[in-house]
């Protein structure tokens, strides 16, 4: 019970809570890398959506490790 008003429960959701964000965003980056790179899927003049695309997965994985070196400061 003292572990919970200590603050050591939070702790370890909100490391978990990051933890699985990476995951996610990892595997956004690699699905989105694999439907670009599929013939077909999108035009040779799409360039600037599937780099948009990476763009935003890129972020989101930076942002989950940056939450989770900085704990919620």
């Amino acid at each position: 019970m003292t572990l919970i008003f200590s603050g050591y429960v939070a702790s370890g959701w909100w490391i978990s809570y990051c933890i699985l964000g990476i995951i996610i965003a990892s595997l956004l980056i690699y699905v989105d890398l694999f439907i670009i790179m599929l013939a077909g899927k999108y035009a040779m003049d799409e360039y600037i959506y599937c780099a948009i695309l990476l763009y935003i997965d890129i972020m989101r994985l930076l942002l989950y490790i940056l939450m989770l070196f900085g704990k919620g400061k």
